[in-house]
């Protein structure tokens, strides 16, 4: 890891993509606390923040055609840094509105935000094949995957620390990491163009048109891109539904929302450094088809353990004496079991989705796969609507977290069943 992280043709875009998805994450956090503090109902928070997440990703549904066809026809070093400037841009006004403190701007500036990080996405991927050798693309990916999640995380606390010490703080903070982000990315090789003769097309539905005729004259590309969004499908539902489970779920403190999401995404970090070795370097479906098998499993697990808190003393890692004292020490498993099976979790998605990310990069060809990907980021788009759709109709008919976590660990069965009848178009089962 350490050897790859060191190389220039890897190291300064692995910052430049770390540092973004840092700073995103401090004005995401930073914006949803802000409202908490501001709000004068639980209403009206619910109202910011479902419109605040709605309008992050709906740029990737409308840009993410036109990002694509631009990540293949230029060079995407430049275009990197062109959209490092952008973010600078974007943190001084989001400055501006946290120094205002105007919850509209805000929302605003976050939803260019999302523009910006539709253009982002289709160069994140597409430009790791070309400065990596072909044995240490999953080891790159890994990388890539663990640094996203550890940002997330720190960029969430950090987020909303620094908005409860003051919004000016989150102000300095973002232009600061933006412009740390724009000195990474001048170190980035040049990486050529794909399809440099491409005639960029800016309506978004007849490109969108060619890029899925495209994926699906490729089975093992479509079948990638597939599960690689029911993923998020599935990570969407479990992160979207942590603090329910944990506060009427558990019954448990609100701090152990923070604790479980710290869980999670530290197993996902870990998993994506532990999977390139298990795997020797190879792109290898064995493993993601572990992954799975281990997403199913906890899942329901975790969902089955929930049941047991409706009638007990609420979740407690804290007082363990007290607990196996009280409650025997089936109860005290109990607890960590709600760990462990968070842990896993977030191992086994690891698991499953760097190879698939990794298959994603070498099963595209040069010329298109900037669209590929951006192809793949609307679909994951879609399918976490999708998710939040899903959730919300099953609590409208009675159900809690424990169905849900439930429901989609079995439908997540018949989407193994469905790729195993077409296991062939894969063409590397």
């Amino acid at each position: 890891m350490r050897s790859l992280l060191a190389k220039v043709s890897f190291g300064p875009f692995f910052w430049t993509q770390f540092l973004g998805a840092f700073n995103d994450n401090v004005f995401k956090n930073a914006l949803v606390i802000f409202v908490s503090m501001q709000a004068f109902s639980e209403a009206e928070v619910g109202f910011w923040v479902n419109l605040a997440s709605g309008l992050f990703i709906l740029p990737f549904f409308a840009l993410s055609p036109l990002a694509g066809q631009i990540a293949d026809k230029y060079e995407k070093g430049w275009l990197i840094r062109l959209i490092k400037v952008a973010e600078i841009v974007l943190m001084l006004l989001g400055a501006l509105t946290f120094y205002m403190q105007d919850i509209l701007w805000m929302t605003c500036i976050l939803s260019l935000m999302g523009a910006q990080s539709a253009f982002f996405g289709p160069v994140k991927y597409s430009i790791i094949p070309q400065h990596v050798d072909s044995q240490e693309l999953v080891r790159a990916t890994g990388l890539v995957e663990m640094g996203t999640f550890v940002a997330i995380l720190l960029g969430t606390i950090l987020g909303g620390l620094l908005v409860r010490w003051h919004p000016l703080f989150v102000a300095v903070a973002v232009v600061i990491l933006a412009v740390l982000g724009y000195v990474a990315s001048w170190k980035i090789p040049h990486a050529a163009a794909g399809d440099p003769g491409l005639r960029v097309t800016y309506n978004p539905l007849p490109e969108f048109k060619q890029i899925v005729t495209l994926n699906q004259d490729n089975p093992p590309l479509f079948w990638t891109i597939m599960a690689i969004s029911w993923f998020w499908f599935y990570g969407a539902t479990v992160l979207a539904q942590m603090p329910t489970f944990t506060t009427h779920g558990l019954y448990a403190s609100s701090y152990y929302i923070t604790f479980f999401l710290a869980v999670f995404t530290i197993s996902i970090a870990f998993g994506s450094m532990l999977v390139h070795r298990i795997s020797a370097e190879k792109i290898n479906l064995k493993v993601a088809y572990i992954g799975i098998a281990g997403l199913i499993w906890f899942l329901f697990d975790l969902g089955f353990m929930s049941l047991d808190y409706s009638t007990s003393k609420p979740y407690d890692l804290l007082q363990p004496g007290l607990r196996l004292q009280q409650d025997g020490m089936q109860a005290l498993w109990r607890d960590w079991r709600i760990v462990v099976d968070f842990t896993l979790i977030g191992v086994f998605g690891s698991f499953f989705i760097v190879p698939l990310y990794a298959l994603l990069q070498e099963k595209s060809h040069i010329q298109y796969r900037s669209r590929m990907v951006a192809l793949n980021n609307i679909l994951n788009s879609l399918f976490m609507v999708l998710s939040a759709i899903f959730c919300a109709v099953l609590f409208m008919l009675g159900g809690d977290t424990s169905d849900i976590f439930q429901i989609v660990s079995l439908v997540t069965v018949g989407f193994v069943a469905l790729a195993y009848v077409y296991r062939r178009q894969w063409q590397l089962a």
